[in-house]
């Protein structure tokens, strides 16, 4: 295989995965372009989305789906803090919530102190 055939691959390979993740069901009747690209690289989706994600996709000649995983049975993940391993608090998700959006819209150094 050449380079620019493995270029190729690979942004094939992205595109179907991006169409997926904002599409998880992509039927051949509707829309045979996408399906023909994703039946493509079935394989190389699968163990990606599996081993990164833990999502299952499935590939069959009518469709794709991509079957995204829960939270698990109780249903939440706390953030936690790196040294203690504690769960963070109502308290501690509103400056995570305030520090995120000085740092998207500041262009200056902030300092916070909690």
């Amino acid at each position: 295989m050449s380079r620019r055939n493995a270029i190729s691959d690979d942004d094939g390979r992205k595109d179907a995965a991006r169409l997926l993740l904002n599409q998880p069901l992509v039927r051949a009747s509707t829309d045979p372009e996408a399906h023909r690209l994703i039946r493509r690289h079935k394989d190389a989706l699968a163990q990606s989305f599996r081993n990164h994600l833990g999502y299952r996709l499935v590939v069959e000649p009518h469709f794709a789906r991509l079957y995204k995983g829960g939270l698990g049975p109780t249903g939440s993940r706390p953030l936690r803090r790196s040294g203690s391993g504690t769960p963070f608090t109502p308290r501690a998700y509103a400056y995570l919530a305030l520090a995120c959006s000085v740092l998207l819209t500041c262009r200056q150094q902030v300092l916070c102190r909690a």
